[in-house]
């Protein structure tokens, strides 16, 4: 259609998240550093820290190009800014010194929660942007799990199923247990269906390519609500492994109520990372980043909670060491 951009020319989603995640990151970072050159302790209750971008920008990589303006352009619509809902003092050198040593401590307690809290919004982005763009070996498989999703208690397990990352065409499979036994709702064994395809992306692309995972159906679920729809709320949980294992992230699906044959239709973006945008310091965009070990300043959250959460505090700290 003449005026309209081809699905070929339009950046994926991925990219675009890419490159919105990578500037929040620089940006938070900046912000947390920032926090520390403050000279004296700020009491700031409820202060708060807006992320956005301006949706309403397109980028288009006709030809597989997009300039570099055009990138910088937009990463000018990215924001990261601190606000405040009236609540908050704006402490002075003057003002903190005629306060009481008890007022000071106060002023101190307050202010170290406050940069203890832009210290773990930075290291969430960071570890966000590493595991879902950070990885240049590629995916090993995708765990497609299926749960009913429950407003007041925890959601139920109803299956899952392990596919292998290949370009697939439409596909079922059946679900299964934790432990591997078939999943049966009232009207037989109950299954998922989806298809897996490829893209590889322009040479200027900031990544490789993208596994394009569609989630289509599942069909002859459990009922695991039978005391209220006598039906199941079902959304499918997208799990990535890399192929070293290091790298892990999850994407969720829509819940559909009240059904036991639910229609997604839904794809999800598995991107495969350029070298030299992962290092971390291109991530975070502070040269002492270099001195840390990637894995242990930013592990997966799977391998954190496995170990009892000992990897995500050591990262944590180790990030904060960044900061100082």
């Amino acid at each position: 259609v003449p005026g309209t951009k081809s699905e070929s020319t339009l950046l994926l989603q991925s990219e675009v998240a890419e490159i919105v995640l990578h500037e929040m990151c620089q940006k938070l970072v900046k912000l947390a550093t920032a926090c520390r050159q403050v000279t004296v302790p700020q009491k700031w209750i409820g202060s708060s820290v807006a992320l956005g971008f301006d949706d309403a920008r397109s980028l288009d990589a006709a030809g597989g190009l997009f300039l570099e303006e055009e990138i910088n352009d937009f990463r000018k619509s990215i924001s990261v800014k601190i606000f405040d809902w009236g609540r908050s003092e704006l402490n002075s050198i003057e003002h903190h010194s005629a306060l009481t040593a008890e007022e000071q401590a106060d002023r101190l307690r307050f202010w170290r929660l406050y940069v203890g809290g832009i210290d773990r919004l930075a290291w969430e982005a960071l570890r966000a942007y590493r595991h879902r763009f950070g990885n240049v070996l590629g995916w090993r498989h995708v765990q497609l799990t299926v749960y009913d999703f429950d407003s007041m208690t925890e959601n139920d397990f109803i299956g899952q199923a392990t596919v292998k990352l290949r370009e697939t065409e439409e596909t079922t499979v059946a679900l299964t247990t934790a432990d591997g036994r078939a999943v049966h709702g009232k009207a037989g064994a109950s299954t998922i269906t989806y298809a897996i395809s490829w893209r590889q992306l322009g040479r200027q692309s900031r990544l490789q390519g993208a596994w394009l995972l569609t989630v289509i159906s599942a069909n002859r679920l459990p009922v695991c609500d039978p005391f209220t729809s006598g039906s199941s709320d079902p959304f499918v949980v997208v799990s990535a492994i890399g192929e070293d294992k290091t790298f892990s992230f999850k994407q969720l699906s829509t819940t559909i109520p009240r059904t036991l044959d639910p229609s997604w239709n839904e794809t999800f973006e598995l991107p495969v990372a350029l070298p030299q945008h992962t290092s971390l310091e291109a991530i975070a965009g502070n040269r002492r980043a270099g001195d840390f070990e990637a894995s242990s300043l930013l592990p997966a959250s799977a391998l954190a909670m496995a170990d009892g959460g000992k990897a995500e505090g050591e990262g944590f700290q180790l990030c904060q060491r960044l900061f100082n």
